[in-house]
């Protein structure tokens, strides 16, 4: 799923919002959302009710702070962006954090003095530089995506739990007893884990699972744990004789359903479309934060494959 930006701005600094929104679409594969657009503030809604829904949608927000007011201060009169810009950039602030809000401001307009110190990506009408401007908002961007950060909905914690619970110890258990996996009473030749990422959530992920599981002719069994006083269950393929799979559909993520509707005030039957851009927003990030645990893990990196489950051969 490509990430979402959220662009906002006052209505005379429409113009900026967009030329904004071109640039990065065009660098990048990525979504870029404009205020104005139809949905963003739907019908029968209040702008906060909105504002409080579209924190949950958007992986980035970047704020036009252009000069729209004039304002005295302490007796000098000065150019100062709308206010509702400098509240939205608040409220996102506060939702996704420093590293994943901006705010792009206009040269000499005048901001409040909490911002003393801070670089802030600046532009000037008249020097024609916003070009240069959003090039390093775009390489800034490239990097944060590079990173998995905590954020109000679950799914970097989820799978930051669900690395250490389970495939730190499976990917060390296969690689020290000899790539072996007790089956029956048997051992037999598994060096594979195959972690499946369903492509939209259910309310019951354990009965998705066992659907997929079916579909493919993967069969569940149960090992003894030494660390646990039961037997774990687990899925494999046994396609290939010669070097069995396990395979895995994380139902760990049932929890980012449960968080989106609560979050999102849901009270009738069915998914909306906005909590459908929030479960693939926290599945995709779900997925890329495994990545990059794996990545730095040289057990799993030699035995984890992530897939989605559309993917899956």
């Amino acid at each position: 799923m490509k990430p979402r930006i959220f662009i906002g701005s006052s209505s005379e600094g429409i113009a900026i919002a967009n030329q904004v929104k071109d640039f990065l679409e065009k660098m990048k594969k990525i979504d870029c959302i404009v205020w104005n657009n139809i949905g963003v503030f739907p019908y029968n809604k209040s702008a906060f009710e909105s504002l409080l829904i579209s924190r949950l949608l958007y992986d980035f927000v970047i704020l036009v702070a252009t000069k729209d007011d004039f304002v005295r201060s302490r007796g000098l009169k000065t150019n100062a962006p709308r206010d509702n810009v400098i509240f939205e950039f608040g409220l996102f602030l506060g939702a996704l954090g420093e590293s994943r809000t901006m705010l792009l401001q206009e040269e000499g307009t005048k901001l409040p003095s909490d911002f003393n110190g801070i670089t802030l990506p600046r532009f000037s009408i008249q020097k024609k530089n916003i070009d240069k401007t959003l090039e390093g908002i775009s390489s800034y961007i490239n990097d944060i995506l590079k990173l998995n950060e905590f954020q109000i909905l679950p799914s970097t914690s989820l799978a930051v739990g669900y690395f250490n619970n389970f495939l730190k110890q499976a990917t060390s258990s296969l690689i020290e007893n000899s790539e072996s996996l007790k089956i029956k009473d048997s051992f037999h030749p598994c060096s594979k884990i195959k972690v499946i990422i369903p492509n939209e959530l259910s309310d019951n992920i354990a009965e998705k699972a066992k659907v997929f599981y079916n579909k493919h002719g993967i069969e569940i069994s149960e090992i003894q744990n030494s660390k646990r006083p039961f037997k774990v269950q687990f899925a494999y393929d046994n396609s290939d004789p010669k070097n069995l799979t396990i395979v895995d559909m994380p139902t760990t993520i049932n929890t980012i359903r449960h968080c989106c509707t609560l979050l999102l005030k849901k009270s009738g039957v069915g998914t909306s479309g906005n909590q459908k851009m929030v479960e693939e927003k926290e599945i995709s990030n779900f997925k890329s934060t495994l990545e990059n645990l794996i990545e730095q893990n040289d057990y799993c990196k030699k035995v984890v494959t992530i897939l989605f489950e559309s993917d899956y051969l």
